[in-house]
């Protein structure tokens, strides 16, 4: 199974975002949903 955190700059956050999540771009969807979650208005 390939590792999408494995060349990122922080993969210790990216990993809990991304965890079972095999398809690349559902894996960007879901950290920009997360991200975007945490922002202030």
């Amino acid at each position: 199974m390939m590792n999408l955190c494995s060349h990122t700059a922080y993969p210790s956050l990216c990993q809990p975002l991304v965890k079972r999540i095999t398809n690349p771009s559902r894996a960007t969807h879901r950290t920009i949903q997360a991200l975007d979650s945490q922002s202030p208005l």
